[in-house]
């Protein structure tokens, strides 16, 4: 897909493509529902801003760096406040996967959209830390109990790499060392605020396992770890970086991210691919990683792959258990209507992934 193609050759890890590339025949409408749909609408429009292309196009682009500029300036302003009430609290929380980005990875806040604030905090603090935030004005995002907001911010709390609501089945075969994480973490400051951020080789891993999580969905998660292994090449050590994953148990993990990334922002991260192997895949994982270099929106990928790496039956009925029957979400399902449809979507979402591993459709191959 030529729109798709100009993209990935627009939105290089270590700046902007040239522009030269642009090439006729482009459906310009599409583009721009491409563009947006990857979450890299913003990043586009600055990269060809003084570009010749359609002005309607253009336009919307510019919205939505608009927009992404916008929604960055109040959460960061939002975010001074809950820093505030929680260290005033005797907690210490560090700012982590997308938020973490800001200021230096991404300069201006249009480049890339900012949805919520992930924020790591100790187990010992995850109670008190929601009880702070209530008592600030914020309320639960039901059924979530890890995620708050108020009229300006959505807080995710967790307390490890994992979305919460997930730890108890990722840890299963992932095994973060939070405790090293705080030890190694950096302070930051944007746009006036001061903050905990991981090491860039923490942060690497922690997008990279964000990445899975989300069955490797958009391109502007694969951005996200291209640019910060770039931005921060001098202080990412490759070797460390791959004993580190080793010992939580996300090499592969790791691989499978910059495995799927595109072609052409692979050369930026030489230093981290030099240690990345794929000697320890199974022919299972080997198959479905094939099938995802086709076609990347295969619903569940990347919980079959956390399946794959549990070891045990039990532990592997345990973690099906928790994807397919959420506590979570179950309890906001409490009528047996309710929780049919749930679990009948749940199916559904599995018979597709049979579906698309089966037939491997094509239209989405990475360039």
């Amino acid at each position: 897909m030529m729109e798709r193609k100009l993209l990935i050759d627009i939105c290089t890890p270590d700046g902007c493509g040239s522009s030269d590339k642009l090439i006729k025949g482009i459906d310009w409408e599409l583009f721009y529902n491409i563009a947006e749909e990857e979450g890299l609408a913003g990043y586009v429009y600055k990269c060809l801003k003084d570009s010749e292309i359609p002005e309607g196009c253009l336009f919307d682009l510019r919205e939505s760096f608009a927009f992404n500029m916008k929604s960055g300036l109040s959460q960061f302003n939002s975010l001074r406040r809950v820093l505030h009430c929680l260290k005033t609290s005797g907690i210490e929380p560090l700012v982590f996967r997308g938020a973490s980005l800001a200021g230096d990875v991404y300069p201006s806040f249009g480049m890339r959209e900012f949805k919520d604030v992930d924020l790591l905090i100790r187990k010992n603090d995850f109670k008190k830390a929601i009880d702070v935030l209530k008592k600030n004005g914020f309320k639960n995002s039901e059924p979530y109990i890890s995620v708050l907001f108020n009229d300006d911010i959505f807080i995710d709390l967790h307390t490890d790499f994992m979305t919460y609501s997930r730890e108890k089945a990722v840890g299963l075969c992932v095994k973060t060392d939070i405790d090293s994480v705080f030890e190694r973490a950096q302070k930051k400051k944007v746009q006036g605020v001061e903050f905990l951020t991981p090491h860039p080789e923490d942060g690497l891993l922690s997008l990279a396992l964000h990445l899975q999580m989300h069955s490797f969905d958009r391109l502007i998660a694969f951005l996200d770890i291209a640019r910060l292994a770039s931005f921060y090449r001098d202080k990412i050590d490759g070797k460390r970086f791959f004993e580190r994953a080793g010992f939580m148990g996300l090499e592969k993990t790791v691989y499978y991210s910059f495995s799927l990334m595109p072609q052409k922002w692979k050369s930026y991260n030489e230093d981290v691919l030099k240690a990345s192997n794929d000697k320890y895949l199974s022919c299972s994982e080997r198959f479905l990683l094939k099938r995802l270099k086709i076609n990347r929106s295969i619903p569940y990928s990347g919980d079959t792959f956390f399946l794959f790496a549990t070891k045990g039956l039990w532990k592997k009925l345990f973690f099906l258990k928790a994807v397919l029957l959420p506590e979570e979400e179950l309890k906001s399902n409490g009528a047996v209507i309710g929780f049919l449809k749930f679990l009948a979507g749940r199916f559904l979402g599995i018979g597709r992934l049979i579906l698309s591993i089966a037939k491997g459709r094509r239209g989405l191959v990475y360039m």
